[in-house]
């Protein structure tokens, strides 16, 4: 998959990424913003053409790959009416994971996280150092739940920045607010 991905990254086409095998009608759709062989970042966009995040993804987990169908055609029609913004230059394509961690944590957008066990930590990105990252945890209320600590090596995919995370950031910002007003 990794010499397919890499011209279709060089033709900027927009792919349809299959990656799970238990939901095979279940896909996700964007652009290809970075690859290596191991990793695969992605410019993620909705099924309504908007900006939903940054994805990186192990290449091992990708089953099947679509371009140039009637979806794709959609699509395009669809981002048209979007302003897509840009993404920064500066991701890594040798160190994505790292790379769009540092990102999150200069912006302070909110990022989720999957290590090796499947579980998802969703949160913000306090620092990095000698391969262990800090987050600070926010649940799906918003609310600050706590700090984990997890080795960036045992990171196998991080979402930025997407409709769910930009959902909890704002959830986050308002408790924030209630909370300051309550002192």
């Amino acid at each position: 998959m990794f010499h397919i991905l890499e011209m279709l990254w060089h033709e900027n086409k927009r792919v349809c990424l299959y990656t799970n095998h238990e939901e095979t009608s279940n896909f996700i759709y964007g652009y290809i913003l970075s690859i290596n062989e191991e990793t695969v970042t992605l410019y993620l966009i909705t099924s309504d053409g908007k900006y939903d995040g940054v994805l990186v993804k192990q290449l091992s987990e990708i089953f099947r790959i679509e371009i140039d169908t009637q979806y794709v055609e959609k699509m395009k029609k669809l981002e048209s009416l979007s302003e897509l913004p840009e993404f920064p230059d500066s991701l890594d394509s040798e160190r994505p994971i790292e790379s769009l961690l540092l990102i999150a944590q200069s912006s302070q957008k909110m990022v989720e996280l999957v290590g090796y066990g499947g579980d998802a930590i969703t949160g913000f990105i306090e620092n990095m150092e000698d391969n262990v990252c800090r987050v600070r945890q926010v649940d799906v209320y918003g609310y600050e739940d706590g700090i984990t600590f997890i080795k960036t090596s045992d990171i196998t995919q991080v979402c930025l920045d997407s409709e769910d995370e930009r959902r909890i950031w704002n959830l986050w910002n308002l408790n924030q607010k209630n909370d300051q007003q309550n002192k």
